[in-house]
């Protein structure tokens, strides 16, 4: 397979990768510490190894929320990658449950930083907005669409919030409709960031998240009516163990830790 179309395209991968080294390199030896966004980028994994025998401190930031399954479909089992391939010395993580699958993966220092920032949303539309997956996850994206159209069928207000270039986006229109009190997704860690800012965000029953969340949060067939009640007693909290702070505390936490102030927080 050395002459197939996806063996040449990591090779020039790998020369690409090399060049945006070398030019990095000259940069790097003049500093004392070098930060990721947790090598999800091939350069960013070979100049952290550069780094490491340099002995400059190395750092990964948290890039999205990843959890991932060992069994069930592609898109069920391909978050694992965000942790396999770790060589930082340290890693910044956003709340003690991601700090448990790093411990699994890497023998790196752990720190648990929280999320540097999310946005404010004040306004909040009654209804349901729908957040869907990347364009490849078919099965995922078909089943919210589904639910999607099984609650509007019920008189009740949805907004589909699509990926770009997805095929079930048929307008063109990346956000159908506003965001809206009740958040219904998969894995995308833009749920998790919705239900840290007070949310009342449930999930379909193969996300990955079925596994750490109440089960009253996971929406099968036969349970497409939310409860009242549970709307108002929603258990927000859970989701602290995901995302342990944000804003100002966050970025304390974050400079603390890599020296750039002298107390802890």
């Amino acid at each position: 397979k050395f002459f197939s179309y996806y063996n040449i395209f990591l090779i020039l991968k790998y020369f690409e990768t090399f060049s945006d080294a070398f030019k990095i390199y000259p940069v790097l030896i003049h500093h004392k510490k070098l930060v990721c966004f947790q090598e999800m980028l091939p350069v960013e994994n070979l100049i952290c190894q550069c780094a490491n025998n340099l002995d400059i401190e190395t750092f990964s930031l948290q890039h999205a929320l990843s959890v991932y399954s060992k069994k069930g479909p592609f898109e069920s089992r391909f978050p694992i990658c965000s942790y396999i391939n770790l060589v930082s010395k340290n890693i910044l993580c956003w709340g003690e449950h991601n700090k448990k699958i790093y411990q699994k993966h890497s023998k790196a220092n752990l720190h648990i930083v929280g999320k540097a920032s999310l946005p404010k949303i004040e306004h909040r539309e009654k209804g349901i907005t729908f957040i869907f997956e990347n364009k490849e996850f078919k099965n995922t994206n078909n089943k919210l669409l589904e639910l999607s159209m099984n609650f509007k069928a019920n008189n009740i207000p949805i907004s589909r919030w699509f990926k770009p270039s997805s095929p079930l986006n048929k307008s063109g229109i990346i956000r159908e409709g506003p965001l809206r009190e009740v958040v219904i997704g998969c894995n995308s860690t833009f749920v998790i960031e919705l239900a840290f800012l007070g949310f009342k965000v449930f999930v379909i029953e193969n996300s990955n998240l079925s596994r750490y969340i109440p089960s009253e949060l996971i929406i099968h067939d036969n349970n497409l009516i939310i409860k009242k009640q549970l709307l108002q007693n929603y258990p927000s909290n859970i989701w602290k163990k995901f995302i342990l702070c944000t804003g100002n505390e966050s970025k304390a936490k974050y400079m603390s830790i890599l020296g750039l102030i002298s107390h802890k927080t």
